[in-house]
């Protein structure tokens, strides 16, 4: 069953009744839905790897890069084949770094990105948050009352925002996913497990770094030991909100994770409807115990994630950000990466971010 056809159901999934129409789904298609949805997503972010994979090895237009892995029998493969396919049917002659700035690029990017929104800040906040549209120069949001009648003198309930982009600068972020050439191109399902996990550690570290250096806290929440009770008091200094993004370490999150009761993965999630966990904060002394985000006062604009093959450059490489690094050639060491880079653009309200330290 195609997912199209699951995410727009047939007549046949209505049951009407006396006064209105109500939506059956049966056992058998809501397992069907399930499996549809989950391979679907699956697909997609299987897709993304694979192309970054390939990327480390292949130069040239798509027709020519992702010939041999649609003709082998590299089972590793095999699950982003559908989504190779399609790319081929539209971009066949485009190559693998431009095939970004497309339609098709940018989907299997947004669908990579939404399945490791649980570690990443930026695209939580613009789940959560308010997007600019990043092809307007400026956004204006009125709202107000208007169902009343107002007193001589009084003042008419409309409050505006505007947002041009020149005062909202830019922020591009940049990543390295250097592994060696046998990594890279590994045919079992552990190899490629490991190269997904350092290409996400490469597409979220920056941006997350980003975003929590250059946020500015309208107050501090004194910690304490209790990581529950911090979440409340750091909820209640925060200006009301539909949705709050609250940025915290590993230890944070796992122990809010107990508390919840199963409401909540180790790894973060919504901790109660509303209240969305990402565990980015490196534990550091001079780092924020938490960072919390009102995202309806938030405004963020997507400039999309793109790929390049780093193969051959030359990188400073050092086992910590404080340590000394080593300038070391990927070429000469036997090495093959790509460079990943994210640009979006950020803006708070004065009150919308305040942290626990």
């Amino acid at each position: 069953m195609d997912i199209d056809d699951l995410l727009s159901p047939s007549k046949d999934t209505y049951e009407y009744g006396a006064d209105h129409a109500l939506m059956h789904w049966t056992r058998a298609e809501r397992k069907a839905y399930g499996e549809a949805i989950r391979e679907h997503f699956e697909l997609s972010q299987r897709g993304f790897v694979d192309l970054a994979r390939i990327m480390t090895e292949h130069k040239g237009a798509l027709s020519h890069a992702l010939k041999p892995f649609m003709d082998s029998e590299n089972k590793t493969f095999s699950h982003s084949r559908p989504g190779f396919e399609r790319l081929l049917e539209r971009n066949a002659n485009q190559s693998l770094t431009s095939i970004w700035g497309e339609e098709d690029g940018k989907r299997i990017a947004e669908f990579y990105l939404s399945s490791i929104r649980n570690v990443d800040l930026l695209g939580s906040l613009l789940a959560f948050g308010k997007e600019i549209p990043e092809d307007l120069s400026a956004v204006v949001a009125a709202s107000g009352g208007i169902a009343t009648n107002l007193a001589e003198g009084q003042t008419k309930p409309l409050v505006t925002q505007t947002l041009n982009r020149s005062g909202v600068p830019e922020v591009k972020v940049a990543g390295m996913c250097a592994v060696t050439k046998e990594l890279a191109m590994a045919t079992g399902a552990a190899g490629r497990r490991l190269f997904e996990s350092e290409l996400r550690n490469a597409v979220v570290g920056g941006s997350n770094e980003a975003i929590l250096t250059t946020s500015t806290p309208a107050s501090t929440v004194t910690a304490t030991s209790d990581p529950v009770a911090d979440l409340g008091s750091l909820l209640a200094a925060l200006p009301n909100s539909t949705n709050y993004v609250i940025a915290t370490t590993g230890e944070k999150c796992r122990a809010l994770a107990m508390a919840s009761q199963n409401g909540m993965s180790i790894n973060g999630g919504e901790y109660i409807p509303g209240v969305h966990v990402v565990p980015v904060i490196e534990p550091d002394s001079s780092s924020p115990q938490m960072m919390g985000f009102a995202c309806d006062r938030i405004a963020v604009a997507n400039g999309g994630l793109t790929l390049k093959q780093a193969s051959h450059a030359s990188v400073e490489l050092a086992e910590s950000p404080t340590d000394s690094g080593e300038l070391v050639s990927l070429w000469q060491a036997g090495l093959v990466g790509v460079m990943t880079e994210r640009r979006f653009r950020f803006h708070a309200e004065p009150e919308a971010i305040v942290e626990v330290a």
